[in-house]
């Protein structure tokens, strides 16, 4: 198991791009070039936007420089930490985009969907996002960043709100977790996901109660939600 931490300091070496969401760069020296690109890759436009793979800056070295030492961290939250996934080493992954905060090096994307899988219906997650080739993706995680290895001699079990990531080889499932009354009240995932096999699981420490209300969300509770709101205000409360 591998815990993040609240920053990272890495390397970045000539002809090699580093893509930051706005936000996570705490340092980076003077003179390397910075821009601002407004969606990952036009490669994949689409699928870079709907990854929130957009508004992020460019970093390259400078024809002068030989390689330089960059920190990314949160600068507004302290519990978020951080950790890097070498594709070299897990080749393909699949990641919630919405954990990504930097990319390096050559990194491509592609989306799988599972339409015709019930644990996709059951966890509302119908598509994919799957990260491969051989660059290196961080990604953050509230409360520290737990990396787990899943063995077909141990199983590994992650609430479906604390998962981040996994390898995109390992099969897994879902188990009934909570009651529905917990679900209903948006306080804990209805469902968790059950690894198996040979791979690497990602998950995160915590899950604040505001993600968990906005994950765990239904039509219905929104609309009860809205229109006690809506009474609470008529009559002064």
């Amino acid at each position: 198991m591998m815990n993040g931490n609240h920053t990272l300091n890495i390397i970045l070496k000539p002809n090699e791009t580093l893509f930051v969401h706005l936000g996570w760069l705490q340092y980076c020296p003077v003179g390397i070039i910075k821009k601002t690109k407004f969606l990952w890759s036009w490669r994949y436009p689409f699928l870079s936007y709907l990854a929130n793979l957009k508004e992020m800056q460019v970093l390259k070295l400078p024809d002068t420089m030989t390689e330089t030492s960059l920190t990314l961290g949160s600068k507004e939250d302290a519990y978020k930490h951080l950790i890097a996934v070498d594709l070299n080493q897990y080749q393909a992954v699949v990641l919630h985009p919405r954990h990504v905060i930097a990319i390096q090096g050559d990194v491509h994307l592609k989306k799988c969907w599972v339409l015709n899988r019930l644990h996709g219906w059951v966890t509302g997650r119908l598509r994919y996002i799957i990260f491969y080739g051989t660059g290196t993706i961080y990604v953050y995680g509230q409360g520290g960043v737990h990396l787990e290895q899943v063995t077909s001699q141990q199983a590994v079990r992650v609430d479906q709100y604390a998962l981040i990531g996994n390898q995109a080889n390992i099969p897994f499932t879902t188990i009934r977790n909570e009651t529905f009354w917990g679900y209903f009240r948006e306080k804990e995932a209805l469902f968790d996901y059950h690894f198996m096999g040979d791979g690497v699981v990602i998950r995160q420490a915590t899950v604040s109660p505001n993600q968990i209300a906005a994950l765990n969300s239904n039509p219905f509770t929104r609309v009860i939600n809205g229109l006690s709101s809506i009474v609470g205000k008529v009559l002064g409360f």
